[in-house]
């Protein structure tokens, strides 16, 4: 499957077996360039190389946010998402991975009703959901919610 989304232009392919913290890091920082990035959030498990390059490329450090996969950080913005989903205020643009990776994702809830999302069953990816809430989850915290999406339309997440 992976191999087909590169084939259609969905997706970068680096070489090896690992992930290549160098071309990552520079991708992430060409595309910031285009955007005016406010905040970026990432998963802290295993993100020190890439969080450090990308202060050496010129990301300033307040800039990147840890945004832990907990409860806490996810029940917000999953439950806005959701309520933007039922709304018909979610446009995906006809991306493929993320499409797929919506189809893989669920949700896990504590004992207080809080959600964040899962991959239940599904042994599949479902970060490019993950990212859309951590942008919706910093959106919403620091006030920029409002203005967020007004490129794209009213209320419209474009992802």
């Amino acid at each position: 499957m992976v191999r087909n989304f590169a084939e259609q232009g969905w997706l970068d392919l680096t070489d090896g077996n690992e992930i290549d913290i160098a071309y990552l890091s520079e991708r992430v920082f060409t595309i910031l360039q285009d955007y005016d990035v406010q905040y970026l959030g990432y998963d802290p498990w295993n993100a020190t190389g890439v969080t450090q390059r990308l202060q050496v490329l010129g990301v300033p450090e307040h800039k990147l946010l840890k945004m832990p996969q907990t409860f806490s950080t996810y029940n917000e913005p999953f439950k806005k998402f959701l309520g933007m989903l039922a709304g018909g205020k979610v446009h995906q643009n006809g991306n493929a991975v993320l499409r797929w990776m919506m189809s893989n994702v669920a949700h896990k809830e504590d004992a207080s009703g809080n959600i964040r999302p899962d991959k239940g069953k599904s042994s599949e990816k479902i970060d490019g959901v993950s990212a859309t809430l951590m942008a919706l989850g910093l959106a919403i915290h620091y006030g920029l919610e409002s203005g967020a999406y007004d490129n794209a339309g009213s209320g419209v997440v474009m992802f």
